[in-house]
């Protein structure tokens, strides 16, 4: 993730940055009155009309050590099909704007369903897999059995949120104004519709509690000429929030910051990613903990839900920070438990529930989430969109423009040389 507005202002006179920070948050807003939000759920972008506010490249790589593909044949990609392949453990799912398809290793595709999006996101958590389209109204719920619902919505998907028991959260732009939705989706049922009317205040992020009790919004206010960014905590359920104005329970409110990131980690702890720092709020909205940044973001991992992983950049002006390439494992306390020096810049990066996966130059590395240990290391020798690990490390499916192949680890033998040509 990067900031490149912080930098610009950091040097300036304390008057000019503000200034400068009310116009980028302004800009935000542009994009969000006209559609031009663009993010989704675990390989986060967000994207103004003016330029990337956080960069986040992701591509997952393992050690290639095997030749033996446990599919029959490699899956062809089609040019503009738009794929994106979903591990489940010993199986896969591929996304593209026609439909979605499950395959099982050894046993080849298990279930097709079909549908038409022209630019097709995927969420996945828990078992679960959103499939919708920025500004579209549809979302479509899957697990490993099929297709589970369709929801459809009032407004726009601006945002989207998927917690392990398959609730989804919304931000919805209703032309002249957001709404929060939560919704049951094994149910289809709509359980909160909260109409966000306030001037000039931006919902930018959500996510729900896996206990699905709670759930968390972010909000950019550019009401002032000093900018201001919020978390509030809502009960999902009325009965629980009866006692609460708009079910709303607790808050937190950052002056100067913009927060475009949160995220309910182990034990229901709530990890808030801001332009200055990294946060930990409990459950029962209280800030728990609080780590400032030093360097710019250029990736960010929350996939282990003990650990908040960081990408390091470069340094932010006026601060000494941690060497470019740095890979940061920070802990539910808010206490960093390893530092990895990688020596070149992340490019690429991408977490699961054991380690992360960061890459540059065509060098891949997975480091272990509780250890800080390298795992393994990859160069596939071409240029891949992405290599996902399958199976419990034990196999990778290795994707680029034209075909995905399953791969097994199982040698020391670092050659592919059957990739794109």
């Amino acid at each position: 993730m990067r900031y490149d507005k912080d930098n610009e202002y950091e040097d300036m006179p304390k008057k000019q940055g503000k200034l400068i920070k009310t116009i980028f948050v302004l800009l935000i807003a542009l994009a969000l009155s006209v559609g031009i939000y663009d993010t989704f759920f675990g390989d986060k972008i967000i994207k103004t009309a003016a330029e990337s506010i956080l960069k986040y490249g992701s591509v997952l790589v393992n050690k290639d050590t095997s030749k033996k593909s446990t599919l029959s044949e490699s899956i062809k990609i089609e040019e503009d099909s738009r794929s994106t392949f979903v591990s489940y453990d010993n199986a896969f799912m591929q996304c593209t704007k026609d439909g979605i398809k499950y395959f099982v290793l050894g046993e080849d595709q298990k279930w097709n369903d079909t549908y038409t999006m022209a630019n097709p996101y995927v969420v996945s958590e828990g078992g679960y897999t959103a499939v919708f389209e920025p500004m579209g109204r549809v979302i479509k719920l899957y697990d490993k059995s099929g297709i589970i619902n369709t929801i459809n919505t009032d407004g726009a998907i601006m945002r989207l949120s998927l917690n392990e028991s398959g609730y989804v959260g919304v931000i919805l732009n209703n032309s002249s104004s957001y709404s929060v939705n939560v919704f049951d989706g094994i149910k289809n049922a709509c359980l909160v519709v909260r109409k966000e009317e306030d001037e000039n205040i931006y919902p930018v992020d959500i996510d729900i509690s896996d206990d699905n009790k709670v759930f968390a919004v972010s909000y950019i206010d550019a009401s002032d000429v000093e900018t201001a960014s919020k978390v509030l905590f809502f009960y999902t359920y009325e009965n629980d929030g009866k006692d609460y104005p708009d079910s709303m329970f607790a808050g937190l409110q950052k002056e100067d910051v913009i927060i475009p990131y949160i995220r309910f980690m182990s034990s229901g702890m709530l990890v808030v990613l801001s332009d200055s720092s990294l946060i930990g709020v409990s459950s029962s909205g209280v800030q728990e903990w609080e780590l400032p940044l030093s360097n710019e973001i250029d990736g960010v991992s929350f996939e282990n839900k003990s650990f908040a992983v960081l990408a390091c950049g470069d340094e932010l002006a006026g601060k000494e920070g941690s060497p470019d390439g740095s890979l940061i494992f920070v802990n539910m306390k808010g206490k960093i438990s390893h530092q990895i020096e990688t020596g070149e810049k992340i490019t690429y990066m991408k977490g699961s529930k054991d380690n992360v996966i960061v890459g540059n130059s065509g060098e891949y590395t997975a480091f272990s989430c509780s250890s800080g240990k390298a795992l393994w290391e990859y160069n596939p020798g071409y240029s891949v969109s992405d290599i996902i690990s399958l199976n419990g490390g034990e196999n990778i499916l290795v994707v680029d423009k034209t075909q995905a192949r399953v791969l097994g680890l199982s040698d020391e033998n670092n050659d592919d040389s059957e990739g794109e040509s």
